[in-house]
Formats: structure tokens, C-alpha cells, sequence
């Protein structure tokens, strides 16, 4: 069983909420008996997170690199590469990473201390259910002001590839 829910989204208090790009709350997320983040593990970048979690979904993630699952923060967002159709999310090293890897119809998690293992479909509909959540809180704020040229094309291309990532789900 798979529990995966933003239990507070704001934005950050320091900021105008137009200038934040960034979603931001304390996550509960359950696999099986593990708790893995709940109300007292911190409060992480749930935009970048529901982006991560939806890449999940259609490629393996490596725990080892610093681009965390559940990350502290994702202050730059870049395009980059060829034609500026790479995205890049630039955070700290903090917040909660683990492996995800596939096999068949089953989604393994790779923790430290623990290997689970879940349901394509359960991780899917868990993903998309979290994901439409802090998309909708996008929707739902106003709209944002980005006033360097580099910042919005990377947050135009944050949302153009959430956007594809959630239509790709079911496919």
C-alpha cells in the first residue's frame, strides 16, 4: 500500500507568492509499513518532487546522485542542452533520495536499510494523485512573474515537461 500526499503547500513566506516558483510542503509518504516522510521530516520543493516522481514512472532513478525524490529545495531551474530542451533543477544536497528501478509490472524501491517492492499501477495512480495536487495549487494561485529571461525559460520548460510527463502517464 502506497500513502502519497502534500499535507500543507504554500509558498515560501520570504517571497512574494507571484515569484515563487516553487511549491513547497511537508509530504506523507507510506510504501508498505515504512514511513518514509511524514509531517516532521521537513518541509521539501513538492513541484520538483511531483516532476521527479512522474519521471519515476517511465525511467529508473539513481539514490546516489543529488537530485533527491523529495528535495529541501530546487531554487534554479534551467534549460539546457540542446535547443534548451534539458531540464536542470539546481537544489542543495539535502532532503530524501532513494532508488527506484522496474521490473515487469513492479516498482522496486531501494532504501539503505530496505528494499520494497510495489505495483506499477498503485505507484502510478499514487504519483499522478500527488502530482495533480500541487499542479491544482498552481492553478489554483496567481500567476507568476518571472522577470529574467533565463528563469522563465526554465520554468516554462519545468511546466511544458510536468505537463508531458502527466500525459505520458497512462501510456
Amino acid at each position: 500500500m502506497i500513502e502519497l500526499k502534500s499535507l500543507n503547500l504554500h509558498w515560501l513566506e520570504n517571497i512574494e507568492a507571484e515569484r515563487d516558483l516553487c511549491a513547497h510542503s511537508s509530504v506523507y509518504l507510506r510504501i508498505g509499513s515504512k514511513v518514509i516522510s511524514d509531517k516532521n521530516s521537513g518541509d521539501w520543493t513538492v513541484s520538483a518532487s511531483a516532476y521527479y516522481f512522474l519521471k519515476s514512472l517511465k525511467e529508473n532513478h539513481d539514490g546516489n546522485i543529488e537530485l533527491q525524490l523529495l528535495p529541501c529545495c530546487g531554487f534554479n531551474i534551467y534549460a539546457v542542452g540542446d535547443n534548451n530542451a534539458e531540464l536542470l533543477i539546481v537544489g542543495c544536497s539535502n532532503g530524501i533520495n532513494w532508488t527506484i528501478t522496474h521490473a515487469k509490472n513492479k516498482v522496486i524501491h531501494q532504501f539503505k536499510d530496505e528494499t520494497l517492492e510495489t505495483d506499477f499501477e498503485e505507484w502510478r495512480n499514487a504519483v499522478v494523485e500527488f502530482s495533480d495536487a500541487v499542479m491544482n495549487f498552481y492553478e489554483g494561485s496567481s500567476p507568476k512573474i518571472v522577470d529574467d529571461e533565463e528563469d522563465k525559460k526554465g520554468f516554462e520548460l519545468f511546466i511544458k515537461e510536468w505537463n508531458r510527463l502527466r500525459v505520458e502517464a497512462f501510456e
